[in-house]
């Protein structure tokens, strides 16, 4: 009678043992730019294939992101929009090309079951302030392929969150101290192109243009450095030797493009506007105008490649 009462307590136990083992597992906490993002519904969890996957909709929410869902397809499309002033890109009429555009609207489309993600971006002519009518010609879509499939839970799509967050240029870092997922804002790659400073000194400022996520490869033929201003006096400038080229590679990247040295007296403690025209030529023929703006303060001293 002991050992039958013996064993009917164990079996207690090991049962009783069995969801404190489940509810043992780590709470994920995801933040976008430093807060916490709140899931009212669900929360993120870590798989069987050991991905972390997340309820799509608060982070999209978060990213000032709209949802629709489709329940005869099974997607969930999440849509970023813009106006023309607050566009990350906007293409400028020139000699070869009469309209002006702005990117006007991004979606993110994630079928439940798939590891396709389709990304699609939007462009209106700039007089269409209601964006009634995308340019056909213009609009732009690929297929991401993920490491795992989207689910479906009470009724909300989780995935792996950084096919989000990276497709719309955020950072996605996991912290494995906390358990956290960290999300932050890249406002320098939400763009066709991004600059960056790699040197100055009193009588130089050196620069290097990269690839943001807009950077379309396949169409571009070349990027061409036009000119540079401070207020209305037109730098002089010194191309980059290959030497130079290959070492600003290795510093920041193989998403070079082009960039340049400009010679100009600079004054210490002063800070100086200098606006940068760059010329994008694609295969069709296009050429289109980019300009750019950047501070520069020179306090001394000399950085340079």
């Amino acid at each position: 009678m002991k050992r039958k009462l013996a064993i009917i307590l164990a079996a207690v136990m090991l049962l009783s043992l069995a969801p404190v083992s489940a509810l043992a597992a780590p709470k994920v906490t995801v933040t976008m730019n430093g807060a916490a993002v709140a899931f009212p519904d669900g929360q993120p969890y870590v798989d069987k294939n050991d991905r972390t996957l997340v309820p799509i909709s608060p982070i999209a929410q978060a990213m000032g992101m709209s949802y629709n869902w489709n329940d005869s397809t099974k997607v969930a499309t999440f849509t970023k929009d813009y106006t023309a002033d607050s566009s990350p890109l906007t293409e400028l009429a020139n000699e070869t090309h009469s309209a002006n555009y702005f990117l006007g609207r991004e979606t993110v489309a994630f079928t439940i079951g798939s590891r396709n993600v389709i990304y699609t971006a939007y462009y209106f002519d700039l007089g269409d302030t209601a964006k009634a009518a995308p340019v056909a010609e213009k609009t732009y879509t690929k297929t991401i392929v993920m490491d795992t499939t989207s689910v479906l839970q009470n009724h909300r799509t989780y995935a792996p969150v950084k096919y989000l967050a990276e497709t719309l240029g955020y950072t996605v870092l996991w912290q494995g101290s906390t358990n956290t997922v960290a999300i932050h804002a890249n406002p320098t790659d939400n763009a066709l192109m991004r600059v960056e400073l790699v040197g100055g000194s009193g009588d130089h400022l050196s620069f290097a243009v990269f690839k943001g996520r807009l950077f379309d490869a396949a169409s571009v033929d070349t990027i061409k450095y036009n000119s540079s201003k401070i207020g209305t006096d037109t730098c002089a400038y010194q191309n980059y030797t290959d030497k130079e080229i290959a070492s600003i590679k290795a510093a920041y990247g193989d998403d070079y493009l082009t960039g340049t040295r400009i010679t100009e007296k600079f004054i210490s403690g002063r800070t100086e506007t200098v606006e940068l025209y760059l010329n994008v030529v694609y295969k069709t023929g296009l050429t289109v105008p980019q300009k750019y703006t950047i501070e520069y303060t020179y306090s001394g001293g000399s950085s340079s490649l």
